[in-house]
């Protein structure tokens, strides 16, 4: 399962994975580290919305909670977002149809991380990362499509091995390394990985 913060103004849609509800509370944190404090958050009516540690992380940041009326699911920007989210896995699955699908996690995560770097006509020519940060995103770390055939450098194998092995590009790696480091599966681990969630 996962969490998405969606920030209206700025049309940025920020995904994180879990596998508890429980665990809303700390992408709340992540999300607040990452992108920093929203004015307002407003959410649907689900407990872990409502528990302890979700208004403990509000009051910690001074910001105002709100919630949707009940039985009224389209007031929920994020939930809209959300939906919109999973259609784009579905198609990016579509025409990838050689990919597992217990790899959606990953899929999710490209489309969310491409999506937020994408300039927007509604956004006067800006991407969602522009208008939140006030800087220009660079988009060649876009290079692959996602779960397309590439070769990487394996630093690890035997000399008599060659060293770059075949695999399948699954994602950008934004926090490792320099700006070039993508998470990639060698397409003898392709049914072995565990997916991340």
């Amino acid at each position: 399962m996962f969490n998405v913060f969606g920030l209206k103004k700025a049309k940025l849609d920020e995904v994180y994975l879990m596998r508890r509800k429980s665990q809303s509370s700390d992408t709340y944190w992540d999300f607040i580290r990452t992108v920093g404090a929203p004015l307002k958050t407003i959410t649907d009516n689900a407990k872990e919305f409502l528990s302890t540690k979700w208004q403990h992380v509000n009051r910690l940041n001074c910001i105002q909670n709100g919630t949707i009326e009940d039985y009224h699911q389209n007031q929920n920007y994020a939930e809209r977002r959300g939906g919109d989210l999973k259609t784009g896995v579905l198609k990016l699955f579509h025409h990838t149809p050689h990919a597992p699908l217990r790899y959606w996690c990953y899929a999710l995560e490209f489309l969310a991380y491409a999506r937020k770097h994408l300039s927007r006509k509604s956004l006067h020519g800006q991407s969602p990362m522009s208008m939140v940060t006030g800087d220009t995103v660079d988009i060649s770390i876009f290079q692959f499509p996602w779960f397309a055939p590439v070769w990487f450098y394996h630093p690890r194998v035997n000399f008599s091995v060659d060293k770059m092995l075949p695999g399948y590009f699954l994602g950008i790696k934004d926090n490792v390394g320099d700006t070039f480091s993508f998470y990639i599966v060698s397409t003898g681990q392709v049914n072995k990985l565990r997916p991340r969630v």
